[in-house]
């Protein structure tokens, strides 16, 4: 009985942190294109203010 408790637990500790390796991935992932979206949207900026300037 205790040999079957202690092997789910097992299982569902391997489940878990399979899942929060997948998330942390993700995480990381999301953070590297939110990164990058925001680094994209500020040289846009600036080549939308500098064709600006160049129509004046």
């Amino acid at each position: 009985m205790y040999c079957l408790v202690s092997l789910r637990f097992v299982v569902l500790l391997s489940i878990l942190r399979s899942k929060f390796t997948v998330h942390s991935g993700l995480y990381d992932c999301a953070i590297f294109i939110t990164g990058n979206l925001s680094s994209i949207i500020m040289v846009k900026q600036r080549w939308s203010t500098r064709t600006m300037d160049n129509t004046k």
